[in-house]
């Protein structure tokens, strides 16, 4: 693992959640990623830096549904990813939206499937709310760490509530 610093090096972390292992990388002092991996990747290293702090958040996150996190963020995307990510940022635990709600209030009714796209290619999972975006029916639909994961962080979050995969 090469230590986080602003010279653009890029830090590698694993975290072991209680849905599976996620890969955490940041540059100098902010997050780029935090994604589902397999666990063959994981390597045993000491982590520094926004890894350390990324690690307690994400143990707060999975004692408690109910935290918000405050990590510095870096994420290559397009003004309307950003936009969208930002409003996904803003749905509280234990809310979800639909799609075409995201869609609606960037403006732009007809843009769900565009909304879906820039949840699908989220690089911040947990941490950019995109697993409380769901289909229009409610029905839970799209998540790049797979729909038994979305239903139980919802579900982690929403305190008792149950959610049915279709």
């Amino acid at each position: 693992m090469v230590a986080g610093n602003r010279t653009g090096l890029i830090e590698t972390g694993f975290y072991r959640s209680p849905i599976g292992w996620m890969e955490i990388r940041a540059g100098g002092d902010a997050l780029i990623s935090i994604l589902f991996c397999d666990e063959s990747l994981v390597e045993d290293k000491k982590h520094d830096g926004i890894i350390i702090e990324a690690v307690r958040q994400l143990n707060c996150y999975f004692q408690d549904g109910s935290f918000v996190f405050d990590l510095p963020l870096v994420s290559p995307s397009t003004e309307f990813q950003a936009m969208i990510r930002q409003a996904m940022m803003r749905i509280q635990p234990g809310e979800v939206k639909t799609y075409r709600q995201m869609a609606v209030s960037t403006g732009n009714p007809q843009a769900s499937r565009a909304v879906g796209r820039a949840a699908a290619t989220n690089p911040l999972m947990i941490v950019v709310p995109c697993h409380r975006v769901v289909g229009s029916g409610g029905q839970l639909t799209g998540y790049a760490g797979g729909l038994e994961r979305k239903k139980w962080l919802l579900e982690h979050e929403a305190n008792g509530l149950t959610f049915q995969l279709k």
